[in-house]
């Protein structure tokens, strides 16, 4: 339900093109006492990765991101990347493993006008080496997402 909210309430906001659930993590706490007067108390938090990718390279401004922060901030914390489809394009063609992981095992949440049929299929060999580096804990992989996923070309 939560994540639901959350993709509703972003492309109302933004009006993208596609939103991919990259990663979440949920809490649940659940208390319950004999010596309470309400028996069982519940509280739960989210934290949800995304990534936003918009028809273009407009500048999402500050103000509107904060504002979604604070609309979604009592289910938990959001965490956004926004790129341009050009963006997203040119890097899963280059074999960028960031974009291509997300593309193909990520959680597609929002497609407006089928727009993830325009995506490249994920090509194994194409990002091969960056893969291994990433499983093998090779130390330059460590600042992967910041360092080539900023906007950077």
């Amino acid at each position: 339900m939560t994540l639901l909210y959350v993709k509703k309430l972003i492309a109302a906001q933004l009006n993208p093109l596609l939103i991919y659930c990259y990663g979440y993590e949920t809490i649940s706490k659940l208390k319950r006492s004999t010596f309470l007067l309400k028996q069982v108390t519940e509280e739960k938090t989210f934290a949800f990765d995304l990534l936003i990718i918009m028809p273009d390279e407009s500048v999402i401004e500050e103000s509107l991101k904060q504002e979604i922060q604070e609309q979604i901030a009592h289910f938990g914390t959001v965490s956004f990347k926004i790129h341009s489809l050009y963006f997203m394009l040119r890097k899963m063609n280059e074999g960028n493993i960031f974009f291509n992981w997300v593309s193909k095992s990520g959680i597609l949440l929002y497609d407006r006008n089928a727009t993830s049929r325009l995506l490249p299929p994920r090509v194994e060999q194409a990002f091969k080496k960056e893969a291994n580096a990433f499983y093998q804990e090779d130390a330059t992989m460590e600042d992967y997402l910041t360092r080539n996923f900023n906007g950077n070309a």
